[in-house]
């Protein structure tokens, strides 16, 4: 009887053994699969979800910074076009009453340049000596014309104020504001002669 009842109890052993073993894999064998779904589900969600939001907030932040410069440039552009730019005239003995700009700089023509063409024929180390002038809107006194002053666009983009159709250069010989050093020079040269005084 004794030999029967140890075959029972150790029976009863393995089949709880067994059933711990299966238990325990099945517990693991979960845990696992929780793991992996969170590892390999939510874990690339999230990541998803953070790179949308970073890249939508770089978008956000590059759109409203460009956004914000183009109104800069805007306001800029809108007051300097707005500005009124004085042009006047000074005297000398010599050539009479001619046009000087806002600072007192004379302003010239150059006779190679055809009038209303469109075009200026200075440059290259010829603008380089002749600057050409220009400005958006331009007040003058009575002794200047203001509907005779127009503006082309130079190769390159620059823009130049013409008078009479013709464009308009400071010479870089004058050394002040009262010098009209380029009047006259090489027969091509000439200080814009107004009349009177404004």
């Amino acid at each position: 009887m004794a030999s029967k009842n140890s075959k029972a109890v150790i029976a009863g052993i393995i089949v709880v053994l067994i059933v711990v073993v299966i238990a325990v894999g099945m517990a693991l064998n979960t845990g696992g699969k929780i793991r992996s779904q969170t590892y390999t589900t939510i874990h690339p969600t999230n990541y998803t979800n953070y790179t949308n939001y970073t890249n939508h907030t770089n978008a956000t932040t590059t759109a409203t910074t460009s956004m914000n410069q183009t109104r800069a440039n805007t306001t800029t552009a809108t007051t300097i076009s707005q500005t009124l730019y004085t042009l006047n005239s000074a005297y000398n003995a010599t050539v009479g009453n001619y046009m000087v700009n806002a600072t007192g700089w004379a302003l010239y023509t150059y006779a190679k340049d055809t009038p209303y063409s469109g075009n200026s024929t200075c440059y290259g180390e010829c603008a380089a000596l002749w600057p050409s002038f220009y400005a958006a809107n331009i007040s003058t006194p009575k002794n200047i014309n203001a509907s005779k002053f127009g503006s082309i666009t130079r190769v390159g983009g620059v823009m130049q104020t013409t008078y009479n159709g013709m464009p308009l250069y400071f010479y870089s010989g004058d050394r002040s504001a009262s010098a009209i050093n380029g009047e006259g020079l090489l027969g091509l040269w000439y200080v814009v002669r107004v009349n009177g005084t404004g």
